[in-house]
Parts: C-alpha cells; structure tokens; sequence
C-alpha cells in the first residue's frame, strides 16, 4: 500500500502518481510533490521495492519568477547509473571503504551522485533512468502543474549539454550564454496527469 503522503526529511511530500517501474520490472514508480506553497516544488520520482524501501531516479523543480505572469523550471534530473538492489551501493561502500558502522556508511552514501553522468566502477551491474522518458514525463507534470496554476510562460536555464532535450520539448531558446541557454515555453491549457503517463508508457512500450 502506498501511502499518500510521507516526510522526507524535514519535507512533507503527497502523492501523485503510482505506475510500473520500466527500468526495475518487478518495482513501482511513484511521483511524489513536496509540500510547497502552492503550485512551486519538487515532484520527485521514486522506486518502489517489494520490501518497502524507495530510491530516488527523477525530479523536477517548478519555481516563482519575478515575472507574475511566469514560472521557472529551475531543475530537472533523471539518474544516470545505479544499482540493481539498493543494498548493493552500501556493500560495495562497506567492502572498498572498510566502513562497519551504518552511520558511516549513509555518509558515505550521501557523498555518491548517481545523477552524475560517469559510469559505475567495472564489475557492477547497474541500470539507467535514462531514456525510457522520465525526464519528459518529469517536465510535462511541471508545465501542467504551472499552466493549471494560472502562469502562461515557463522559463528555464539549460546547459548546453541538454539544450537539445528541452528544444525537442517544445522550448524556445531566447539567448546564449557561455556555458547555457536562457530557454522560454509558452503554455498551453493543462492536460492533466494520466495523459501524460499514457504518453510515457506508449513511448516505453515501443522501445521493448
């Protein structure tokens, strides 16, 4: 049973969504928004195990804007490399760290961006968020929650690593800058949730 609001941390968080993990088959895939003021906040993406515990693979952050018309898509983030079981990471911490006490080893944890773009060490079995469409998913949850809230523009800034991703998703880039692009989305009326998840799953049954 997923409960439809938890604490993270010194976050409350509500549900959004429930759907089947694509990458872990036997996991759920929940989407949670934190309990922000009004529409801004993250919407995080997690994996559900059989066991109870959660990971997080994605997010989204919807910010204010100077701008009163406006809303910012100040963060999107998908993982790139993690490990089949969520015990696996403090193992292996465990094994090359010669760490024994568990709070030494969350510290450790803590200290490992699996949304970094590097490759795990050779000899682990790893999987990837990336390119099953939960970015995409990720994004449009964040414009419809703006444009239900009344905001006609969404602005972002990418780096020019992923300008390309957020063209493809309909932004316009307004300027270049040395290491980004200052991106702008008009928006249209919200679609709603469940469209977009059967977008996403369409996209991800196609790649089976």
């Amino acid at each position: 049973m997923i409960p439809r609001s938890r604490s993270r941390g010194s976050d409350s968080e509500q549900l959004v969504h429930v759907l089947k993990d694509p990458v872990r088959r036997q996991n759920l895939l929940v989407v949670r928004k934190t309990d922000a003021p009004g529409p801004f906040g993250y919407f995080n993406a997690y994996s559900v195990f059989n066991s109870g515990e959660e990971e997080l693979v994605g997010y989204s952050k919807l910010s204010s804007h100077s701008r009163q018309s406006s809303a910012l898509l100040s963060s999107v983030g998908v993982v790139q490399h993690t490990f089949r079981k969520p015990s696996t990471l403090a193992s292996e911490v465990v094994r090359r760290k010669s760490v024994s006490d568990v709070a030494g080893v969350k510290a450790i944890m803590r200290s490992v961006d699996p949304f970094a773009a590097y490759p795990p060490e050779p000899g682990l079995r790893s999987v990837s968020y990336r390119g099953v469409g939960l970015g995409h998913l990720l994004i449009r949850l964040a414009e419809d929650v703006a444009a239900q809230a009344g905001f006609r523009t969404l602005y972002t800034n990418a780096f020019k690593g992923t300008a390309g991703f957020i063209v493809k998703h309909g932004w316009k880039v307004l300027n270049e800058k040395e290491h980004s692009f200052w991106c702008v989305k008009h928006l249209r009326p919200p679609q709603g949730m469940r469209e977009h998840v059967d977008a996403w799953l369409g996209r991800v049954k196609k790649a089976e």
